[in-house]
């Protein structure tokens, strides 16, 4: 988010949420816009009770801890139905675990171990700085069009909605 230079907004939490929790932390945190408009770590543009501008909720989960038909129901959106919020909600699912794809998808060299885990999630979100390597952006693009070629993930809309967002904000701000 930093080398991007994103608004983006990580939910705090101190131990992982699973998908078959996932409605009642968005239910009990952010039950409604009004709660949106609450936090004070959001700039939000609110009229009239709607959000004004490209807002969405992605909601980064591994498959790996819950159920066929949670995992389904997650991944096409009906888990969502009753939720006040849903058409702001964009599941953004790896299966079995982000590990797996990332390796599966040729962006890390192995499946870390736990002690690994740190050490090597920082090697690979580093931020690289010209003219010594390649920008973020062009590496993010790598690894969209890698993950895309994968079908036990949909992270990639992720990554190009990030994408795209910072070559906006590139736009209007002039960076």
């Amino acid at each position: 988010r930093a080398c991007l230079r994103l608004p983006i907004y990580i939910h705090p939490k101190k131990t992982s949420i699973q998908i078959n929790g996932l409605l009642h932390e968005l239910r009990t945190n952010y039950p409604d816009i009004q709660a949106l408009k609450n936090n004070d770590k959001l700039s939000l543009n609110i009229m009239k009770n709607n959000i004004i501008g490209d807002f969405k909720i992605f909601t980064l989960m591994d498959t790996d801890d819950c159920t066929e038909d949670r995992k389904k129901k997650y991944i096409d959106s009906s888990l969502f139905c009753e939720y006040k919020l849903r058409e702001m909600i964009i599941p953004i699912y790896t299966s079995p675990n982000l590990e797996e794809v990332l390796y599966k998808s040729g962006i890390i060299p192995k499946v870390f171990s736990d002690s690994e885990k740190v050490p090597g999630y920082k090697k690979l979100f580093d931020i690289p700085r010209l003219p010594y390597g390649k920008t973020k952006d062009e590496e993010l693009k790598e690894w969209s069009e890698k993950l895309k070629k994968n079908t036990d993930t949909n992270f990639e809309q992720f990554i190009d909605y990030c994408i795209e967002q910072s070559e906006i904000r590139k736009v209007r701000f002039k960076i």
